[in-house]
């Protein structure tokens, strides 16, 4: 079999241990990160979470609240990001997507959360997980 340098002649002469030990550790730290910031989301969402309308509650619009804005949108795709690594990489890949999605203040969110949610071993975890938190489960939408 032909190594990769055959076609992508730019890769030839790589050293790929430095590389391979950035994913290594870049991979752990997402694991570490998703195992303290999930259940600190997940714990905090009210049981009806999946039955609120998404325009609830809406605050008055001032810079303030557009930098608070930015920077949730900003920590959700970096969350999002870790979560789609997660999928192949070690990981918690669907409940990191599924906190991104919680953070984000993007249009259709609810949508994509209740898709999430919808699957029966994502809830199913999601409860387990306020059960030992001493948290009531979440309502599932119908």
């Amino acid at each position: 079999m032909p190594d990769l340098s055959t076609y992508f002649p730019a890769l030839q002469g790589v050293d790929w241990a430095p590389v391979v030990a950035g994913l290594a550790v870049s991979s752990l730290v997402m694991l570490l990160a998703s195992v303290a910031v999930l259940p600190w989301i997940l714990l905090r969402l009210p049981p009806d979470y999946l039955h609120r309308v998404a325009s609830e509650r809406r605050p008055a619009d001032t810079w303030a609240r557009r930098a608070l804005h930015v920077i949730r949108n900003g920590m959700a795709v970096v969350v999002g990001v870790a979560g789609v690594l997660m999928l192949v990489l070690p990981g918690q890949g669907l409940l990191t997507i599924l906190a991104a999605a919680i953070l984000s203040d993007l249009p259709g969110k609810h949508r994509v959360v209740r898709a999430i949610l919808g699957r029966r071993s994502v809830l199913r975890a999601v409860n387990a997980l306020r059960r030992r938190g001493h948290r009531p489960p979440l309502e599932p939408s119908c």
